[in-house]
């Protein structure tokens, strides 16, 4: 959040931070508005880095420019972006619970579900598809989470969908690939708990097991 609040006094925005209550605790989830929260649309996003790396000003500029070109024409959007808890000190399924949180707490705050868009990069595209499978499953031993009708849409870019280092295509593009296996093993062992269910592997989900959302 620090930088969060650095990126808005450096452009003269005005912060919007939100802290919502992690159910069964005593904690609060962190997130950090971009555009107004009263917008007609709102998109969550889950920022990259191995759940090791927290939210960079890259992604502030990116969203406060998308932003305000969406918010050209008549319909308005704005982007809530999680600040999730960062492993090793927070593993599985920390990010989970908080990912959920917050989606719950803007269905609460009246949002109807046709107005959320679910967006990622990377790591938070794990995360993103592990709501999914905890939504349509509730088998992670979290608070129910229902949504009523289906989301606006989603967006992945370049998800982490497996935990594996050993497919063909690691070899392959081993010369440009951005992150190198033995950095996807460090981050995997330092957020992966032993009792993580199946919301951590959406690599293995198949056909269309996330249509009804």
């Amino acid at each position: 959040m620090e930088q969060y609040h650095k990126f808005c006094a450096t452009n003269k925005i005005s912060p919007r931070p939100l802290e919502v209550p992690l159910p069964n605790s005593d904690d609060v989830v962190s997130a950090h508005w971009i555009g107004d929260p009263d917008a007609d649309a709102v998109v969550l996003y889950f920022h990259g880095g191995g759940y090791a790396q927290a939210g960079t000003e890259g992604y502030l500029r990116y969203w406060t420019r998308t932003v305000d070109d969406l918010n050209s024409g008549a319909k308005k959007i704005a982007v809530l972006q999680l600040a999730y808890s960062l492993a090793p000190e927070a593993p599985y399924p920390r990010q989970l619970r908080e990912a959920a949180a917050v989606l719950a707490h803007l269905i609460a705050s009246g949002r109807r579900s046709s107005d959320i868009i679910l967006a990622d990069d990377s790591a938070g595209g794990n995360r993103l598809l592990g709501l999914f499978s905890y939504v349509l499953h509730q088998h992670s031993g979290l608070n129910v989470l229902k949504i009523e009708g289906r989301l606006r849409g989603a967006l992945l870019i370049s998800p982490w969908v497996t935990f594996r280092q050993d497919h063909e295509s690691f070899k392959r593009n081993y010369q440009t690939d951005l992150m190198a296996p033995r950095k996807l093993r460090r981050y995997a062992g330092i957020y992966l708990s032993p009792s993580a269910d199946p919301e951590a592997y959406p690599g293995r989900v198949q056909g269309d097991a996330y249509q009804s959302l």
